[in-house]
């Protein structure tokens, strides 16, 4: 049985941002699960992982809008 399946995965020409994005909120999946089950270690741990990797995104994502709009101003 495989967890993640090739088909769910973002696309190789998607970036490696949207990746980001989607493996913060994978652990923020994981997050709620292990917290819904009462395992408060994983729980905080894979909150914080997600909340690491969701900051590292908003932080590129206004890195390269501010440098778009200066691009195309």
């Amino acid at each position: 049985m495989r967890l993640l399946h090739l088909e769910y995965l973002p696309a190789p020409e998607a970036g490696e941002v949207t990746i980001m994005l989607y493996w913060a909120f994978v652990f923020l999946i994981v997050a709620l699960v292990a917290g819904a089950l009462g395992l408060g270690g994983v729980a905080g741990t894979a909150a914080g992982i997600a909340r690491v990797l969701f900051g590292i995104f908003i932080v590129l994502f206004l890195v390269g809008l501010v440098l778009g709009l200066h691009v195309f101003s």
